[in-house]
């Protein structure tokens, strides 16, 4: 697992690039990158051991230099890390699930029962948040285009049964989710073969009917990677045909929309999105090129 830390105005990675022990035979599996408010670095993947799926991990001490990995703990046997976040305690949360499947695993950090989440399908996607301290989790149907997105929630302790959003269809893309400072909003796809993303606001049990977000484009997203900017507002990052969109949205139906070319086949992972304090946005994403 390789770290590159790069500071503001410098581009190159700071004390160069740090690599530690994946830990299992086969590779990092649906590594995460999260940091903390301190500006502590925590690395999340999945990978099989001997005895089944294991979530590995790591982080930056305060000197900057990344920990000996570690198993976080134990994770469904053929899985897949689905998501990672840092709760609003600070501690790091993950979902994870069976490859072939239904139901979804949860953990609230370190040395805690795992919680077992049914669900009414195979989940293709999952993305986690947090709205206040309650998390919430949307789900996508693995395989299916024209089913609409699920989520279920929190509460005192137990999770709800995976509910439909009303008035949307995944696209076969992953689910957006994250707090802005207006509240809790998920992406997904009108009900249509146009796939254009719109935004659902959480009620406090449930999301509003969704609107449009005013990306128009005839290609629909592929994929969606959405986060809350230094501002509070939400952005998105999608793969359009051969373009990379970031969309930024002060309101739902008013977006400012960025295109560029992905410069090749998307290949592996969907691109990814962060964005700093000081209002820069950085993409991520590999492409396939020759062999």
């Amino acid at each position: 697992v390789h770290l590159c830390e790069v500071k503001p105005d410098t581009t190159t990675c700071s004390g160069g690039v740090q690599v530690v022990d994946s830990l299992g035979d086969s590779s990092a599996e649906g590594l995460r990158v999260l940091v903390h408010a301190s500006g502590r670095v925590a690395l999340v993947w999945f990978y099989e051991g001997v005895s089944g799926g294991q979530i590995g991990f790591t982080s930056t001490r305060p000197t900057g230099a990344l920990e000996p990995a570690i198993d976080l703990y134990s994770a469904p046997k053929d899985g897949q890390l689905l998501d990672a976040e840092i709760a609003p305690d600070n501690s790091v949360w993950t979902v994870a699930g069976p490859s072939d499947g239904s139901g979804i695993q949860v953990r609230s950090g370190a040395g805690t029962a795992a919680m077992n989440v049914s669900t009414p399908y195979p989940v293709g996607f999952a993305e986690l948040a947090f709205t206040g301290t309650t998390p919430v989790i949307a789900t996508q149907e693995a395989g299916y285009i024209t089913k609409p997105a699920g989520y279920t929630y929190e509460s005192h302790g137990s999770w709800s049964a995976v509910h439909n959003v009303a008035q949307t269809w995944t696209g076969g893309a992953r689910v957006g989710l994250a707090e802005t400072r207006s509240g809790l909003r998920l992406i997904a796809s009108v009900p249509n073969a146009s796939y254009q993303p719109v935004v659902a606001a959480w009620t406090g049990a449930g999301f509003s009917m969704p609107t449009a977000t005013g990306d128009h484009n005839a290609c629909g997203p592929r994929s969606h990677d959405t986060v809350a900017d230094a501002s509070g507002r939400l952005a998105d990052i999608s793969y359009e045909c051969s373009d990379i969109v970031v969309t930024n949205l002060p309101d739902t139906r008013q977006a400012a929309i960025v295109r560029f070319s992905a410069g090749g086949v998307i290949n592996a992972t969907d691109p990814r999105l962060a964005t700093t304090p000081r209002g820069r946005g950085f993409a991520v994403w590999s492409v396939t090129a020759g062999n």
